[in-house]
């Protein structure tokens, strides 16, 4: 257990740090608990393997708190003779209660005949989900297993095995402001809720900050569509300093926000076609009214249109 790091009846920090590619034997590739506190910030917990449970993050009857953070390419299960069904491929917790904010879980797997929780497996205890992106995770997003599970203003996005939220004997209670591209396990009933809806997220990588996200594309239905009435904290979106959490009057769903204006116009009265105009580098075209038309070049760097951004 506990490939990378194992601890058990104490308290863990892991700030700034990388845990990759370990094995954990039965769970817990990355990081290992049992009845313990553990506070990851501000972290990369990715290619991992756990046999049966937790490829990247495993806890038992103890705290686990993400914060700002990305487990991503973690797996579990699909091990013959040992577990043929993997577990919370990111992370599995047996019966503790575990706290995601500001931070992504992508492309993590559970695999083998039956593997659930390819994102998240909740055994019990309470889980809470909130300003957070659960991505292309096969064997579903989150699996909640007779625990209390709450999720609010998160973006979650089905791999192609599995949905966005199961739940088996428990409660998922929705706070409002998610987006799921399926029906979101018929929990999502929350004031501001969008289900069976593409969330056009780009893919993970490096979009700025200490870790990897998905930014939120152009005209994405998440861009200011989270809750009106959020305040900070947190400032910041999961990349840190320098990404308000609140970049156009109203928080965008997800750990992403999206930076700058966003419904700019050029000189001439033009709209600009873009939702984040410092995140794109390409040349386009379009037509106003059908009858002129105009070819606009942009750069990376060109985060407020000029006057001599368009030429007619």
């Amino acid at each position: 257990m506990g490939g990378g790091i194992y601890s058990t009846n104490a308290q863990l920090t892991m700030t700034n740090s990388t845990i990759s590619g370990n094995g954990g034997g039965l769970g817990g590739g990355g990081i290992s608990g049992g009845d313990v506190m553990v506070t990851v910030s501000n972290s990369t917990i990715s290619g991992n393997t756990g046999a049966c449970s937790g490829g990247g993050i495993s806890i038992g009857n103890g705290q686990l708190t993400v914060i700002n953070s990305t487990i991503s390419g973690n797996f579990s299960g699909g091990q013959g003779g040992i577990c043929e069904a993997g577990y919370g491929g990111g992370i599995s917790s047996h019966g503790g209660r575990l706290t995601v904010t500001n931070s992504t879980i992508s492309d993590n797997s559970a695999s083998g005949n039956g593997g659930i929780g390819g994102g998240i497996g909740c055994g019990g205890g309470t889980l809470t989900v909130t300003n957070s992106t659960i991505s292309d995770n096969e064997g579903g997003g989150m699996y909640n297993f007779q625990g209390a599970a709450q999720i609010g203003d998160t973006v979650l996005n089905a791999g192609e095995f599995g949905g966005t939220i199961s739940n088996d004997g428990g409660t998922v209670t929705s706070l409002g402001y998610n987006l799921a591209s399926d029906d979101g396990g018929g929990a999502l009933t929350g004031p501001g809720d969008q289900i069976n809806t593409n969330p056009m997220l780009g893919p993970l990588q490096n979009n700025g900050g200490p870790t990897f996200t998905h930014a939120l594309l152009p005209g994405s239905p998440a861009i200011n569509a989270g809750d009106p009435s959020f305040t900070p904290p947190p400032f910041f979106d999961q990349r840190g300093p320098g990404f308000d959490r609140v970049a156009s009057g109203r928080i965008d769903i997800g750990s992403f926000e999206v930076q700058g204006p966003y419904s700019n116009t050029y000189p001439n009265g033009v709209a600009y076609p873009y939702a984040n105009p410092d995140s794109y580098s390409n040349t386009n075209c379009y037509t106003e009214s059908n009858t002129k038309a105009f070819s606009h070049t942009e750069t990376s760097a060109d985060s407020t249109p000029a006057a001599d951004d368009i030429t007619a």
